[in-house]
């Protein structure tokens, strides 16, 4: 009985250091994040105000966590070339990405590992903008809407989303709010305040946000190559280990860091 004991636990033993001693063997899985930045989940730390090379973030850490003992690069890249090379699979996985069905299709996909509320901001002057609506698609009754050119919009309840005004950038967004073309940005809640703050001189004027009460909580994504080697053994990985760091406690600490490393700035 003691001989059968050692036998199985010596094999588990082997099979384990096998499956460490080849990952580490292998090519470093490649993760990529946007390289415009998307904190507190993703972005580079400044040096007083200017922007380094290196990334900092929740998704940064949840990396640390779940790959602690697999060699791993992170790149950034703009996020449609990010999306372009999970469909060539010259990278592995993508961080911080919300869900569509063409997604679902192009793509595997790990459990959600956060979710963010969807909302809209308007500027602080047109007191007569409402402070709720049950979809997006209530607020074209009020005026414009605009969104930033590449992010997802599926899940705010638009049913005419071809109609919704795409910017290249925060300047332009800006500008079109005080001009009045645009009366509505579209934005996950959490989001704007974090990406101010990291901005020298942020150009957004004085916004106040409302709430879509008929979208859910929007959860977020890893996309994992179809062509990755490892593709179904990083799902399973960081699925299992998430969940481990969720019963803990430990994820939404993770999180909580990650969104006081930006409090300072704000203020």
């Amino acid at each position: 009985m003691f001989k059968l004991l050692y036998t199985l636990v010596f094999c588990s033993f082997v099979t384990l250091f096998s499956t460490t001693a080849n990952a580490q063997n292998e090519s470093p899985l490649v993760f990529c994040v946007e390289s415009t930045e998307f904190p507190p989940f993703n972005y580079f730390v400044r040096d007083g105000k200017q922007k380094t090379e290196t990334l900092a973030g929740y998704d940064i850490e949840v990396l640390k966590h779940v790959f602690e003992d697999i060699p791993y690069e992170v790149i950034a890249l703009p996020w449609r070339r990010c999306l372009m090379s999970l469909t060539t699979g010259a990278v592995d996985a993508a961080m911080s990405a919300s869900m569509n069905d063409q997604r679902r299709k192009d793509y595997i996909s790990s459990a959600p590992y956060y979710y963010l509320t969807p909302g809209y901001f308007f500027l602080k002057q047109n007191s007569d903008a409402p402070a709720e609506v049950a979809a997006a698609e209530d607020l074209w009754r009020y005026g414009g809407i605009c969104g930033l050119g590449g992010h997802n919009y599926a899940n705010f309840g638009l049913a005419a989303e071809k109609d919704l005004m795409r910017m290249a950038s925060y300047e332009q967004l800006a500008e079109t709010l005080k001009m009045g073309r645009c009366r509505f940005y579209l934005d996950r809640l959490e989001l704007l305040a974090p990406k101010m703050a990291l901005m020298n001189n942020p150009p957004l004027p004085p916004l106040e946000k409302g709430l879509i009460n008929g979208a859910a909580a929007e959860p977020f994504y890893m996309l994992i190559s179809r062509k990755s080697k490892r593709g179904n053994e990083l799902k399973r990985l960081f699925d299992e280990r998430i969940a481990t760091l969720r019963a803990s406690g430990k994820l939404a600490h993770i999180l909580e860091q990650a969104s006081r490393q930006l409090e300072p700035a704000r203020r």
